[in-house]
């Protein structure tokens, strides 16, 4: 497995693939994050950590972390597709960003998950993640 950095190079295959993807449905506006978002994010990689993981050439997942300040970060989505989980791929990711938030001397970080997302709550308990107080999300489109 290769982790590379989402860049201008390929984040339009990125998006063209998991755009398609249910599990990113916000709501009835918000099916994944907007081309423009992501291009905003990879024009600034010190406050955004964006990568994916291929397998064989072949797009697995991909982890996409904001720094909120210079000791927090919050990774803001986490995917690996379905064929590909429990085979590692997931601790992989993981692993390789928490190490480039340890070198960006980030001490705290924040992850959210679905409320109804069991495997991803058993493997963050599994992988060193604590449940804090529930919260619940709320939008406004303006």
């Amino acid at each position: 497995m290769i982790i590379k950095r989402v860049d201008k190079d390929n984040y339009l295959s990125l998006y063209k693939e998991f755009s398609k993807i249910k599990d990113f449905r916000v709501n009835s506006k918000v099916t994944f994050y907007e081309l423009e978002e992501i291009e905003e994010w990879i024009k600034n990689p010190k406050e955004n950590i964006f990568y994916a993981a291929f397998q064989n050439e072949k797009l697995v997942g991909f982890c996409f972390c904001k720094i909120m300040s210079n000791h927090w970060a919050l990774i803001d989505n986490f995917y690996v597709k379905p064929e590909f989980r429990n085979k590692n791929i997931g601790k992989k990711i993981q692993l390789f960003i928490e190490n480039k938030l340890k070198k960006a001397n980030i001490k705290y970080i924040s992850r959210v998950t679905r409320s109804n997302n069991i495997k991803m709550h058993r493997f963050l308990s599994r992988t060193g993640y604590s449940k804090r107080d529930s919260y619940v999300w709320y939008d406004k489109f303006l």
